[in-house]
């Protein structure tokens, strides 16, 4: 469960998608909006999906042209990090697999994380 691996990815990398969990509550979009502005700072391609609207309450958040709302995700996918998230399914963006998607990055605090990504970086201390 590799730091320096997610690092490495996201440096070569240049489109990415990034999703959290249902019914998303701040940890989950708020990592996902400072993961996807960052890494637009740096040049690259990227945008949050969720398949649950943004709650109004976290409307404030930086997320006109960041933030999709979508049912599934039916395009192939180069990169997707999935943030704060125990579980791929619990995205609800599959109809039970893992669709095309090369290469899958699993950020995430939940001790109970099983490590379902090609890249794992899992941290229980972390509070998100």
């Amino acid at each position: 469960m590799s730091l320096r691996k997610v690092l490495s990815a996201l440096r070569e990398k240049k489109e990415f998608v990034i999703a959290g969990h249902v019914n998303p509550e701040s940890d989950s979009i708020g990592s996902g909006l400072a993961l996807a502005l960052a890494l637009r700072e740096m040049g690259k391609k990227a945008e949050v999906v969720s398949r649950d609207p943004l709650p109004k309450q976290l409307s404030f958040l930086p997320h006109e042209g960041v933030l999709f709302q979508r049912e599934t995700l039916s395009d192939p996918v180069d990169t997707m990090v999935v943030v704060d998230c125990g579980d791929l399914q619990r995205t609800g963006l599959f109809n039970g697999g893992r669709a095309a998607v090369q290469t899958l990055i699993n950020i995430d605090h939940h001790v109970t994380n099983p490590g379902f990504g090609d890249i794992n970086w899992i941290e229980p201390s972390a509070t998100a």
